[in-house]
C-alpha cells in the first residue's frame, strides 16, 4: 500500500525550502507561484481547496532536480527493498 500524497500546504513548504537559496529575504507565497508559473490567487485557491497542480509541481520539480516521489508521497529516491536487493547482488558478484 502506498502513502497517501502530500498535502499541498506541505508541498508548498518544500519549495520554500528549495527556492530559498536565491532569495535573500523571507519567501512568500507569491514567490512560490511565480516559481511554479501561477497567479498568487490561484495558488491560494489550491491551498484551500487541497488541490495539486501536478503539471506546475512536475515541472518545478525536473527544474529543481527534485524527486516526484519525495515531493508528493515523501518517498526517498530509492525503495528499500531495491537498495538491500542491490546490495545482495554485489555480495553475489564478489564471491
Amino acid at each position: 500500500m502506498s502513502k497517501p500524497i502530500v498535502p499541498f500546504s506541505e508541498i508548498v513548504e518544500r519549495i520554500k525550502d528549495i527556492i530559498s537559496y536565491k532569495y535573500s529575504r523571507k519567501i512568500f507565497d507569491k514567490d512560490v507561484a511565480n516559481e511554479l508559473g501561477l497567479t498568487p490567487n490561484s495558488l491560494r485557491v489550491y491551498k484551500v481547496l487541497n488541490h495539486i497542480p501536478y503539471k506546475h509541481i512536475v515541472l518545478f520539480c525536473l527544474r529543481y532536480d527534485v524527486s516526484i516521489d519525495w515531493m508528493l508521497f515523501d518517498k526517498s529516491l530509492k525503495p528499500k527493498r531495491l537498495s538491500k536487493r542491490g546490495s545482495d547482488d554485489k555480495e553475489r558478484m564478489h564471491n
